[in-house]
């Protein structure tokens, strides 16, 4: 699936996000070779696949799915 969004930092050091134009955002781990911590700011357009997701520890976000990136392109150096 891609999903084209802003990427930001998640709540752990190789845990990032990206939300959608719909609003709905998704948790995202990278495949080796993916660098999501250089593109933290800018929007993507990430390639994933849906992982099972862990239950949310109580008073953080909930993410809509969790995706494992395989690749990344970058849309824009800015997010609106």
């Amino acid at each position: 699936m891609n999903v084209t969004g802003c990427l930001a930092q998640g709540d752990s050091k190789n845990e990032y996000m990206i939300k959608d134009d719909s609003g709905k955002s998704f948790g995202l781990r990278a495949d080796i070779g993916v660098d999501l911590k250089a593109h933290v700011g800018h929007k993507v357009t990430i390639t994933g696949t849906p992982m099972k997701t862990k239950k949310v520890k109580a008073g953080q976000p909930e993410e809509s799915e969790r995706l494992r990136v395989s690749n990344l392109s970058m849309v824009s150096k800015s997010c609106p």
